[in-house]
């Protein structure tokens, strides 16, 4: 979510513009709810499924998204 330069939102509001039709994994140390930004924003436009990890990343915990 928070990264140099640019942030998750900024991140997702570019994968929309560009249509990009992969899935997305959000991994972030904040609270949970920060990441819903930019999930809403993604759904509006027109981004597929979001996945979220919470810091520090399990491994386990990754393998399940990458599978999903």
């Amino acid at each position: 979510m928070v990264m140099p330069d640019l942030g998750g939102t900024e991140i997702t509001r570019w994968l929309a513009e560009q249509k990009f039709s992969g899935k997305r994994i959000i991994v972030t140390g904040y609270n949970p709810q920060y990441s819903k930004i930019p999930k809403v924003l993604g759904e509006i436009g027109g981004l597929h499924s979001v996945l979220r990890i919470g810091k520090p990343v399990r491994l386990e915990e990754l393998r399940k998204v990458l599978k999903y």
